[in-house]
């Protein structure tokens, strides 16, 4: 009997030893894609969203994050740290921008500032050597590093701020292992070249390698090396995957089964960070994201009880009003009762303008206006910070009656936008109203709002007078230029007319870029708007060079934007829209516009009011492009 006992306690201590020294294994993988200062990438969440299943399927506990500032990265990364123990396995996998500066590797976190010198990236950046030495105690760290893109930041006077693009190879430390997408001066595709994909060619690579036989990782990052390089070869691109490390021992991201010495012991939980016990933002971001997808009152009501001041509180009310106006909505607490506890707290319940835009203008006494540099007359720079155009005067009334609703006079900010980052800046708060010249569609009203159509544009083609071209067919063996972030290359190659066109394509960062590159001589044909054509064309120094030719390729409506969720916004929006059209004063702003000179040097666009746009404001509504069409 006593042997048996002390046989029993031997196994136990055996059997409790062995899993105490079994590792456990933990996956941090960030995607970054809504820069807000720097061009917003596409596909850099899907990646890293790619690479996190990979992870849940190989057992790991996977800790996934998008979109992180400077605090949140360095936040979940002590989160991480905090839950590790020494001998623990990591793999750390972020997607997003990165720069080279010196010797030295830069993670960008998404609210970096656009820089003045390469010192203020270091102090704005994720140096990702403390990155490494964050997770120096793990038994093996294996980093992955898809951020070997272009330099996102613009130039200062003659010189880049960082390298022009990629990043070289850090020196891991003893069992570290790093692979980078792409070599040092490299780019890596954000596609993969011949398919249509939501992810880069090296996350895929990467995942298929390592679902597909279970290499050891240096062997599987080899493999990786191989054929994105040969994938790159064939499309004449440069991208060879670099890696580096000192690892010891063996590592594979599904590992071997092993026999259970205590049947009944349960796997470490997975790491779960609960919403009503953190404060931080990106805990409140998730917890906000989940009341969205439920759409319910309950979640919403959930979400409220939880941060009743905090940043999407105001939204929740507005939306919970829209389900339920009849049901009570949980209170605003009033925040200095945290910090006086022994105070009674005070109460006070949301007013009848919601949170949202209006409670933001209300306590700020601002709102952000996002005008464009060079989209015609719709809305255009001036200069010395001012902005004028159709769309500019259109939201000027929507602000006024803004003002009325929020009892105070507004400071109207302007926030130049572009075509690549003017829905993540409406997305993320930075932009409350998008005056430009946005094309309504269903992909876009996924993401954000719009207010009714304005304006139906015709797609068109604008050409130099003496180049020959009158029509799609002609653009065969020519170059045609679109600005990047549009619409129009998509609408041109599905015209029926462009079947059997082969043109080659070059993109403009704007529209003034784009119609530079037709007036210079590098493009012979710019695909657009027609109005945003015909204004391009006015203020150019010789408009008589130029003509816009040929078919309509396609109408698009054109709208304001709003944020998805902004129900208090986008009705004062609407109503503002039908109070301009009813009264006459839509049609007199076209006669100002685009019938009369207009500033800065007087001239005239002289472009009148098509069928389309009069039916529109005869008919207003916010149907998408796709439905629009169908209808005509």
């Amino acid at each position: 009997m006593v042997i048996r006992c002390l046989t029993l306690l031997v196994l136990a201590f055996i059997a409790s030893t062995s899993y105490s020294q079994t590792p456990k294994r933990f996956a941090l993988v960030i995607g970054n894609d809504s820069y807000q200062t720097v061009e917003p990438l596409k596909n850099a969440r899907n990646d890293a969203r790619a690479f996190a299943q990979t992870m849940r399927e190989a057992k790991f506990e996977v800790i996934a994050q998008d979109d992180l500032s400077r605090e949140q990265f360095w936040g979940v990364i002590d989160k991480v740290k905090g839950r590790m123990n020494k001998g623990d396995e990591l793999v750390f996998y972020f997607a997003g921008h990165g720069v080279q500066i010196g010797a030295n590797q830069y993670l960008l976190p998404v609210d970096i500032p656009v820089p003045d010198s390469d010192r203020q990236v270091e102090r704005s950046a994720i140096p990702l050597v403390e990155v490494l030495d964050s997770f120096s105690d793990a038994r093996v760290s294996v980093f992955v590093i898809d951020a070997c893109r272009d330099n996102p930041f613009p130039k200062r006077s003659t010189r880049s701020i960082g390298g022009t693009r990629g990043l070289s190879r850090p020196e891991p430390t003893t069992g570290q292992i790093v692979i980078l997408s792409a070599g040092r001066d490299q780019k890596a595709l954000d596609s993969i070249p011949g398919r249509s994909s939501q992810n880069g060619l090296f996350t895929h690579e990467l995942i298929q390698v390592i679902r597909n036989g279970n290499p050891e990782v240096r062997s599987a990052f080899e493999t990786v090396k191989e054929r994105v390089d040969d994938v790159a070869r064939k499309a004449n691109h440069q991208q060879r995957p670099a890696v580096s490390h000192d690892l010891r021992g063996n590592f594979f991201f599904y590992p071997e089964s092993r026999q259970a010495l205590v049947a009944n012991i349960a796997p470490a939980p997975a790491l779960r960070i609960e919403p009503r016990l953190a404060t931080d933002e990106e805990i409140e971001a998730q917890a906000w994201d989940d009341a969205q997808r439920a759409n319910t009152f309950v979640a919403y009501q959930a979400f409220i009880t939880a941060y009743p001041n905090g940043r999407y509180s105001g939204r929740a009310r507005i939306v919970l009003a829209a389900l339920s106006p009849s049901r009570p909505i949980p209170p605003t607490v009033e925040a200095n009762q945290f910090s006086q506890p022994n105070r009674q707290p005070t109460i006070v319940f949301p007013a009848d303008l919601g949170g949202g835009t209006l409670g933001k203008v209300a306590a700020t006494g601002i709102i952000t206006m996002g005008v464009r540099e060079a989209s015609g007359v719709l809305s255009y720079a001036l200069g010395g910070g001012k902005y004028a155009g159709f769309h500019i005067d259109v939201c000027n009334r929507v602000i006024a009656n803004l003002e009325k609703a929020v009892g105070r006079k507004l400071d109207v900010k302007y926030q130049p936008v572009t075509s690549q980052n003017r829905i993540p800046l409406v997305q993320n708060g930075t932009v409350d109203l998008e005056c430009g010249s946005t094309t309504n569609n269903a992909v876009r009203q996924k993401d954000v709002s719009f207010l009714p159509t304005t304006f139906v544009e015709e797609i068109r083609i604008a050409v130099k007078n003496n180049s020959g071209i009158i029509s799609v067919a002609q653009l065969n063996g020519r170059t045609v230029v679109v600005t990047t972030g549009t619409t129009s290359s998509q609408t041109l190659r599905k015209n029926e007319r462009a079947v059997g066109v082969d043109f080659k394509e070059v993109f403009g960062k704007d529209h003034a870029d784009s119609f530079l590159l037709l007036e210079s001589g590098r493009a012979d044909a710019f695909v657009m708007d027609s109005a945003i054509l015909a204004g391009n064309i006015a203020t150019s120094k010789t408009p008589g060079d130029f003509k816009i030719v040929g078919e309509v390729l396609s109408v698009e409506p054109i709208a304001i934007m709003v944020r998805k969720d902004d129900v208090a916004l986008k009705k004062i929006g609407t109503d503002t829209v039908a109070e301009i059209v009813r009264s006459g004063d839509m049609a007199r702003l076209w006669d100002k516009w685009f019938m009369q000179p207009v500033p800065p040097r007087n001239t005239r666009l002289g472009y009148a009011l098509n069928q389309s746009t009069r039916a529109a404001w005869a008919n207003l509504n916010d149907r998408p492009m796709e439905d629009y069409l169908v209808r005509r």
